[in-house]
């Protein structure tokens, strides 16, 4: 009796001992699958961000290419653009109104990541020349008036403002050929926006004086003007015999929260707003009892990203 109590109390023993080690065992394989699984997802998610890094960066580099080369068509085979990550990039269309659609490739290990980004590049939006008239501006008062190719703003004793554009117009470059035949002054206008509340623009300009004068950038909101920026012509390189009855060439650029003049290639001020005027038109404003001639005035939209997607 005593004896097959201790041969049953020793198989239940061997049972109990083989079924904790078959729980171990599949204990153990579960905890292996779980970090093997584990490994392959933080490897597969750290292939996947690579890809995506190397799809932005791809994407990148074709934008700053379509800066450079408005017209061409950026693109390039697979290339290492990141560590353990290529990147190609292809043009897929250029649309009839002139925007670009394009679209970048990151690969990494077997992760593959697209973006595309549809693309408004820089391209001249207004051009005037004043072969025939000045129809496209409009003047505070009087009517625009062209000779021998020159636009004419005869000011006298009234404070006018000629505009011209689209007020919603954001980030450009204003170009302006100017002479103005007296010396009293000149004042280019971007973003301009006139409406019940005011005027609303920023306003580059040369105020002479006897010590040869000085620039001016100028914030106006709500008819409201305040000198943000001024720097004197002295000061400028370009010389003190800097004449006001030659030829001129202006450039006033409005890049989100910066303005920028450049006269005759030299940059002269520059002004970064904390609260930017957000849009407008182009104006020219010459300073009382100035006869001012425009030669030529273009304006440069800047490139512009409307859309930019992963898949």
């Amino acid at each position: 009796m005593g004896l097959s109590r201790r041969v049953k109390r020793s198989g239940f023993l061997l049972i109990a001992v083989v079924a904790m080690t078959a729980v171990l065992f599949v204990f153990s394989l579960t905890v292996v699958n779980f970090h093997r699984s584990r490994s392959q997802l933080f490897r597969k998610a750290e292939s996947t961000a690579r890809a995506r890094e190397a799809a932005r960066a791809g994407m990148n580099q074709g934008l700053a290419a379509l800066s450079r080369e408005p017209d061409a068509a950026p693109a390039f085979g697979p290339s290492p653009i990141l560590p353990e990550a290529t990147a190609s990039l292809v043009t897929l269309e250029r649309t009839s109104e002139g925007l670009v659609r394009l679209q970048s490739t990151g690969v990494s290990g077997s992760s593959r990541i697209i973006e595309e980004a549809l693309v408004s590049p820089t391209h001249t939006v207004f051009l005037n020349e004043f072969d025939r008239d000045a129809s496209q501006w409009q003047q505070s008062f009087g009517i625009p008036v062209v000779v021998a190719g020159h636009y004419v703003l005869d000011v006298g004793l009234f404070d006018m403002l000629t505009t011209a554009g689209d007020p919603d117009w954001k980030n450009y470059t204003a170009d302006f050929k100017a002479l103005l035949s007296q010396g009293l002054g000149l004042g280019m206008l971007v973003r301009v926006k006139s409406d019940a509340d005011g005027l609303d623009a920023y306003r580059a300009d040369f105020v002479p004086d006897l010590l040869g004068g000085r620039f001016r950038l100028t914030r106006i909101e709500n008819d409201m003007a305040a000198v943000v920026a001024e720097r004197r012509l002295a000061d400028t390189g370009l010389g003190l015999l800097f004449a006001l009855n030659l030829w001129h060439d202006f450039r006033l650029t409005a890049a989100d929260d910066r303005l920028t003049l450049k006269v005759d290639g030299s940059e002269v001020l520059t002004y970064q707003d904390p609260d930017p005027l957000p849009s407008g038109a182009i104006g020219v404003q010459p300073a009382l009892g100035t006869i001012m001639l425009l030669d030529r005035v273009e304006v440069i939209a800047h490139q512009e990203v409307l859309a930019r997607w992963r898949h």
